[in-house]
């Protein structure tokens, strides 16, 4: 049986973008590094492609590539490889320093996923892209219901399943304790429940809009019906099985600014969320103000509410969100004493290492461990927020480009649903127009840049544009036909 018999291009392309988006932090070894099964998949999928689209296959590239928003990211990455280039003539960076970050970071984590995405909806259709990916949002929070009963109850043999499809953080440590000493939060497909937490927060408007929206996704009715019942309770339960106190904080956020003032529900219904929130603000201010230390959760937030005025009690009760905020000021030093270069993409971690040695705010216990377990300073681990990570490498022009292609998203998603302002598809880009606008915001929080799912989601979007300019094109020439 031939290989074109068996796949054909959807459902390569379906296969290979739930891969991306399902199994994030499924490694494999090779030699003494780890890389994503899904690009072994990827690399496999655009074979198979080039030989089946051929000229097509170029073609699409064009295409992608002639789009504005498409050029904003080109530029991004081409003044990346300048910074780079000036940095390394001026002395202040290594000759092969920015060349693991421009190919695997820039070019395939970011540039292929784009390009995966494009080739996903451009393939597939619209209609099938929207119900995909509903369909893999759903998936990561069953995994993560059933992930939660494996830590619960301690399923050695399901541990070891699990284990073997989220093994990124398991790799280099030991199996039985690791699994011994769970504490039962969480995360899914990811590495960490943090970044699952982060994951569903610049999801919410997207599902809220699909989920409420009256077209069907699926063809069946009851299962329609029972995905959209149950689509908004399970991802908020699995936001609060992650135990991440600030990503619970961000999505109560997100759901209230998204029903009370983005969608622009009646009077009636604004009552009535007002209502509900209040009561549920009330509820858990009591829960938060009477927790112990067995709440988990609750004790943690009251203790950061209880810190926030001094510094040093803010360090010792929330390090982790301590950290950031510590790492966050001195990169700021960073970029201020770097304005216009930075010092170079994957260049930080030595400048940043000599600069908390004279840290204008408290250090963690985090960071101390780090500074002294550093092999060397070029050795030294952080974990950043995107915007104060790439504004201390890149400077103010590459931290403006990226941002400026952020926010092209956001209107780009604009455009199409006011495009489809009467259609099913209109809430669809609605919900995707405000999930890029939580991701630009929540980026000056978060540090997980090479976020699958965002760069395909990038793809999509521009895909459907893609396909809109087509319509339009057809339309226009119609009625010139006509008249």
């Amino acid at each position: 049986m031939k290989l074109g018999t068996i796949l054909n291009n959807r459902t390569l392309l379906a296969i290979t973008t739930a891969v991306f988006i399902l199994l994030p932090a499924f490694v494999l070894p090779v030699g003494t590094r780890y890389f994503p099964i899904s690009f072994f998949v990827l690399a496999f999928s655009f074979i198979f492609l080039i030989l089946a689209l051929k000229t097509k296959f170029i073609g699409l590239i064009k295409e992608l590539c002639s789009l504005r928003t498409s050029k904003l990211f080109l530029i991004f990455a081409l003044w990346v490889i300048v910074d780079s280039l000036l940095l390394i003539f001026i002395g202040k960076m290594g000759l092969f320093k920015p060349l693991m970050p421009i190919l695997l970071g820039i070019f395939a984590s970011l540039g292929l996923l784009v390009f995966l995405g494009f080739l996903f909806v451009s393939v597939l259709g619209i209609k099938k892209s929207m119900k995909y990916i509903y369909s893999f949002l759903y998936a990561i929070n069953v995994i993560g219901i059933i992930n939660f009963f494996i830590f619960t109850f301690k399923i050695d043999w399901l541990s070891k399943i699990y284990f073997f499809f989220v093994n990124k953080r398991l790799l280099v440590m030991n199996w039985d304790a690791q699994v011994g000493n769970l504490i039962p939060r969480i995360q899914s497909v990811f590495e960490e429940p943090s970044f699952l937490a982060f994951f569903i927060c610049i999801n919410l408007p997207l599902v809220y809009a699909m989920t409420l929206c009256k077209a069907p996704i699926y063809k069946n009715p009851k299962i329609n019906k029972f995905v959209k019942y149950t689509a908004i309770p399970l991802m908020w339960i699995v936001l609060l099985g992650t135990l991440s106190p600030i990503n619970i904080i961000f999505g109560v956020i997100i759901s209230v600014i998204y029903y009370l003032i983005i969608s622009k529900v009646s009077l009636k219904k604004v009552a009535v969320y007002t209502f509900s929130i209040c009561f549920s603000l009330i509820i858990f201010y009591f829960l938060v103000d009477a927790a112990g230390e067995d709440s988990k959760v609750f004790y943690r937030i009251k203790m950061v509410l209880y810190s926030i005025g001094n510094f040093e009690s803010f360090v010792l009760m929330e390090p982790s969100l301590a950290t950031r905020v510590v790492y966050a000021v001195n990169m700021f030093i960073i970029f201020l004493q770097n304005p216009f270069l930075g010092v170079g993409i994957g260049n930080l971690s030595e400048p940043l290492y000599y600069q908390i040695d004279s840290s204008p705010v408290p250090l963690t216990l985090e960071i101390s461990v780090r500074a002294l377990k550093a092999l060397s300073p070029a050795a030294f681990g952080y974990t950043p927020s995107i915007f104060f990570r790439f504004i201390a490498e890149l400077g103010f022009i590459g931290i403006g480009l990226l941002y400026a292609f952020f926010f092209q998203m956001y209107v780009l998603c604009g455009k199409l649903s006011r495009f489809f302002l009467k259609g099913e598809y209109s809430r669809y880009f609605f919900g995707l127009k405000y999930m890029f606008l939580t991701f630009l915001i929540l980026s000056f929080y978060s540090s997980d840049l090479y976020l699958n799912y965002y760069w395909i989601m990038c793809g999509i979007a521009l895909g459907a544009y893609c396909k809109c300019r087509k319509i339009a094109a057809k339309k226009e020439y119609k009625n010139e036909k006509n008249t």
